[in-house]
């Protein structure tokens, strides 16, 4: 009789996931411990000044250290290689810049429609929180676009998404359980956000729209790579143009943008995410993974299915 616990010497797809869902946690507990002390509010839209600089930091580091659990986790839980986390060097810095230009082109593509319809107005004025000087907010904004980029994509494509298509071999062929595990974490990326402040369901659509397109650039390509970049330059696009991230507004930008008439074209306090523009760009985003993945590998790579164990196992199936 199978073990309900371990299969080939390695625990369940369920069980890993409770696993590293638990060491998530925890890191992210004893990551919060030293400014949970500290008398700050740790919600971006409450702190400013100074306390914002160390709410983004405190972000930052929350990030590391999920970042940190979920490597621990695939290395001593799932015992994977790192390559299996989609973190194999072949192609990264290469495909790390077309991620990044598509993330900013793409949003940038949607703020230029806005502001022909006339839904946003900009104006060239850079400014940041008072407390230091625009380099140090500049700076600090791109450490956390950055963090944020790297730790989610590691946690729902390099695990979840991997963790996913090779529990799906049990009962799918390894394209489909590829196919299956896109569709799954792009719809679960959405509803994480939902939680987000400010979000609304065109908002949570979008995002899952987005998590559609990171898993693609993934599924094509077997690296978080593409991902990745996107995830970043898609991110501080937002900040640039002064608008709302996934309903996160920093007060740090660029260009300052008055946002005028219906909230369903400019997206509101959601940001552009919440508005047609955001939708549309995500969709286009979609194509535009799919048509490069089909030009430089003809297809899905299956092998994301496939577990790369690192020693003692040689599963190939995870339920």
């Amino acid at each position: 009789m199978a073990s309900v616990w371990f299969v080939r010497g390695r625990l369940r797809t369920p069980w890993r996931f409770l696993a590293t869902g638990l060491l998530v946690v925890f890191a992210t507990v004893v990551a919060s411990l030293p400014v949970a002390i500290v008398d700050v509010p740790l919600d971006p839209r409450a702190a400013t000044g100074e306390a914002l600089a160390l709410v983004l930091g405190y972000q930052a580091v929350v990030g590391v250290a999920i970042a940190a659990a979920v490597v621990i986790a695939a290395r001593h839980v799932d015992r994977r290689t790192m390559a299996d986390l989609g973190l194999g060097r072949q192609r990264w810095l290469r495909e790390l810049a077309i991620g990044g230009v598509l993330g900013a082109a793409l949003m940038t593509g949607a703020y230029a429609a806005g502001v022909v319809a006339g839904v946003y107005r900009p104006t060239f004025a850079p400014a940041g929180p008072d407390g230091y000087s625009l380099a140090v907010w500049f700076g600090l904004c791109a450490v956390f676009v950055i963090v944020v980029g790297v730790y989610e994509e590691l946690l729902f494509r390099g695990y979840v998404l991997t963790n996913l298509a090779e529990g799906l071999t049990a009962v799918l062929s390894p394209r489909r359980a590829v196919i299956a595990a896109i569709l799954l974490s792009g719809a679960g990326f959405g509803v994480v956000h939902g939680g987000n402040p400010n979000m609304t369901p065109l908002g949570v659509a979008t995002i899952a729209v987005a998590g559609l397109l990171l898993g693609l650039g993934y599924g094509y390509t077997g690296r978080i790579a593409l991902p990745v970049g996107f995830h970043i330059t898609w991110n501080a696009a937002h900040f640039v143009y002064g608008l709302p991230v996934s309903g996160l507004e920093l007060g740090i930008r660029v260009v300052e943008t008055e946002r005028v008439g219906s909230a369903l074209l400019h997206g509101g306090s959601v940001g552009p995410e919440g508005g047609v523009f955001g939708f549309i760009a995500a969709a286009v985003g979609c194509l535009a993974v799919v048509a490069y993945g089909r030009a430089v590998s003809g297809g899905l790579d299956e092998t994301v299915a496939v577990p790369a164990i690192r020693s003692g196992a040689d599963d190939n199936s995870a339920l």
